[in-house]
């Protein structure tokens, strides 16, 4: 992983651990992870214990730009010599159109009228679904068998970001074909890899830091500094449409409330957003302390959490809980937090919970009121180091909008946007008094562009524009601008429908 993160460094790919791996300290220190685990006082054994029966693993996310740079490599890397690397697959089942596709081809429809059948059913719905729906005529025996295949395997496919890493040869370990993108591919999915106790790297694309590098490197800026109050300022005036983690609506109405003044506190939004904290109470107990509202706060909790005044907010929390009341070992705190998220409540845990709760002093009903709490927090939560390194890149975000707006709005326009559709960014940037320019001839690039502190539109962003017609406007004009259509006609070969999708957009009104 040091030597994949090496590599990112030096192409200056923007890269963002996640996850528990953030508690570990040596991680840190190898670069791996951009939190002190010890600043943010994170808890190692959620990382690592001795009751761990699968390796610990790192998912990093990388700038969607890029991304694929770090899948060659790691391939080309680790599948030379002695060692082996290959992708993890996907085993999908039939979905509804995909059924009706292989069916009606297996009764020898031509597949132009077999793509034509299965675009009768929903985009996304299982094959049991078409039970509801009447087939059309002369259909009616391939949709009965097609609505049959629910669950019914269907074909491998490439993970999304999943690399395995063996030490010998991948294929002295796994069953491996090409995939029809030409990568080597194993037959297993991420469930038997790690049943295997083989190492798997999640390596996933987000768009959010695709918009933070460019800009960064747009604004030639190196480091950003901590603690900014133009930053915090616009986090407490709930500014964050565009910025990573911290723009959707339930977020946005979270900040209002809880108006964070530093990295701690947005570390706690992050965590509070979750299901886990909203359905135990936490997370309005928080809020109303914070806006100085009255609060009943659990003596018990208190005494047990003082760190966050008996307040439930990480999912390490129920392994703080095991270790402080029941005297349990790191590795039997982690198990029972495990048991509980996944809603499997083992017997000898919570017998053991209990007796070891009551033998060093405390009530039989605080117990049984504290487990119904870990129980309801547990379904949902975050853990701490997951919420810290997102934090991270959300106040990186929020800082790079509140101090190069233009710049910003710019690259998460060209990331393709985040929670929202584009519209809803140009509006925003309208708001900010950003102009939108529209596509020109003689300025516009392929993509949007910051021009005088306002966003130039890019030339493909016109619907019915084809990037190769694109390229040649942008390349014939570095020798000279276009003086009139007529010019651009006789300088570059565009087809009659092209030619009037630039005129339709405005391109020639300059």
């Amino acid at each position: 992983v040091h030597d994949m993160i090496q590599f990112a460094q030096k192409k200056d790919i923007l890269y963002n651990l996640k996850g528990s791996g953030g508690s570990s300290f040596l991680a840190y220190l190898l670069g791996i992870s951009r939190i002190n685990p010890i600043e943010f006082d994170l808890y190692f054994a959620r990382f690592l214990n001795r009751g761990r029966d699968d390796p610990p693993d790192f998912d990093i996310d990388f700038d969607s730009r890029k991304r694929d740079e770090i899948l060659t490599y790691m391939l080309e890397t680790y599948s030379q010599g002695k060692t082996g690397a290959a992708f993890v697959c996907s085993l999908k089942n039939y979905r509804a159109r995909s059924a009706l596709y292989d069916t009606a081809r297996a009764f020898g429809v031509p597949p132009e009228e077999a793509r034509s059948l299965s675009k009768k059913a929903s985009f996304f719905a299982h094959p049991n679904a078409l039970k509801k729906d009447i087939p059309p005529p002369g259909f009616k025996e391939i949709w009965k068998m097609a609505s049959d295949l629910t669950s019914v395997y269907c074909e491998n496919s490439l993970h999304v970001g999943g690399i395995i890493l063996t030490p010998a040869p991948a294929d002295q370990y796994l069953p491996l074909e090409k995939s029809t993108k030409g990568y080597l591919m194993s037959h297993f999915d991420r469930d038997a890899v790690e049943d295997l106790k083989l190492i798997k790297l999640d390596l996933l694309s987000v768009r959010g830091l695709a918009a933070v590098s460019a800009t960064k490197k747009m604004m030639k800026i190196k480091n950003i500094p901590p603690g900014d109050k133009k930053t915090y300022g616009f986090l407490k005036k709930v500014q964050t449409i565009g910025c990573f983690q911290v723009e959707s609506p339930a977020m946005m109405n979270l900040l209002r409330r809880m108006q964070p003044a530093d990295i701690h506190d947005l570390t706690q939004a992050l965590a509070l957003i979750r299901p886990g904290p909203t359905e135990s109470g936490m997370k309005e107990a928080l809020l109303r302390s914070r806006e100085g509202k009255k609060v009943v706060r659990d003596p018990f909790l208190t005494k047990i959490l003082p760190e966050t005044a008996g307040l439930l907010l990480y999912e390490e929390q129920v392994m703080q809980i095991a270790e402080r009341v029941a005297g349990m070992l790191p590795e039997d705190g982690d198990l029972l937090r495990r048991c509980l998220k996944n809603g499997n409540e083992e017997n000898h845990l919570k017998a053991r919970f209990f007796n070891e709760a009551g033998e060093r002093g405390y009530a039989e009903g605080e117990v049984k009121k504290l487990w119904r709490t870990m129980k309801e927090f547990s379904s949902y939560s975050f853990n701490k180091a997951h919420s810290a390194s997102y934090a991270h890149i959300a106040y990186e975000a929020v800082y790079l909008k509140a101090h190069y707006p233009a710049a910003y709005l710019t690259e998460v326009l060209n990331a393709g946007g985040g929670y929202y559709g584009l519209g809803e960014y140009v509006e925003e940037a309208k708001r900010l008094g950003i102009k939108i320019l529209r596509p020109n001839i003689n300025r516009s690039d392929f993509h949007f562009k910051m021009e005088d502190n306002n966003i130039r539109i890019g030339l493909m962003s016109i619907k019915g524009l084809g990037l190769k017609t694109a390229a040649k406007i942008i390349e014939e004009r570095k020798y000279e601008d276009y003086l009139s259509l007529e010019d651009l006609l006789s300088r570059v070969s565009l087809s009659k429908a092209e030619l009037f999708v630039l005129i339709k957009a405005g391109v020639f009104d300059s």
